[in-house]
């Protein structure tokens, strides 16, 4: 069996109160029905971790008590503190190789494993892993990757495969027929 990350991106946050710290900002009610049609199509995709690793951004926290209720209260579910630091960057520059390192621990226990991230840094190491220079990941966005080594400390850039790509857009417009509304 080949090693598969799933790495969802949180949905839409909030930005009614800008003084609130990164961390804090919750996700936008608007958009809490977004991930509630992304949670409709999780069983279709095969969507079955081992673990679910989650940050600490409240917004990630709340997109997975919507996407993943049953999980959200397990020994599967886990709040990570290492993923804010390692996926957040106000300068837009990732440390692919600490990274890396971090995925390689997770491998090394699961075989099937999830991320739940608040923000654009795994974009880039998305891209760094599967052969691009960046992948979008819009909000409520969902990406599995499949990793081709076998011997995961040997893994590398371009060592993965995008498995699946689900995007934001695909709910909307199950949403409403004017996305622009939302």
């Amino acid at each position: 069996m080949k090693k598969t990350i799933t790495f969802i991106r949180h949905a839409r946050s909030s930005w009614d109160n800008s003084s609130l710290w990164d961390m804090h900002r919750p996700l936008s009610a608007r958009w809490e029905l977004e991930a509630t049609h992304m949670k409709d199509m999780l069983p279709v995709l095969g969507f079955e971790p081992e673990k679910v690793l989650c940050s600490e951004a409240l917004r990630a926290k709340q997109t997975c008590k919507i996407l993943i209720p049953e999980i959200y209260n397990s020994d599967i579910f886990c709040i990570d503190e290492h993923i804010y630091p390692l996926f957040c960057s106000s300068t837009k520059s990732y440390d692919n190789q600490a990274i890396l390192k971090y995925l390689k621990k997770i491998l090394n226990t699961y075989d099937r494993a999830c991320i739940v991230w608040h923000n654009d840094g795994l974009n880039a190491i998305i891209g760094y892993l599967i052969w691009k220079s960046a992948i979008d990941m819009p909000t409520c966005s969902l990406a599995r990757i499949q990793f081709q080594e076998k011997d995961i400390w040997k893994m590398t850039q371009w060592c993965a495969i995008l498995d699946l790509f689900i995007h934001n857009k695909q709910f909307i417009n199950s949403i409403s027929k004017d996305p622009d509304t939302y």
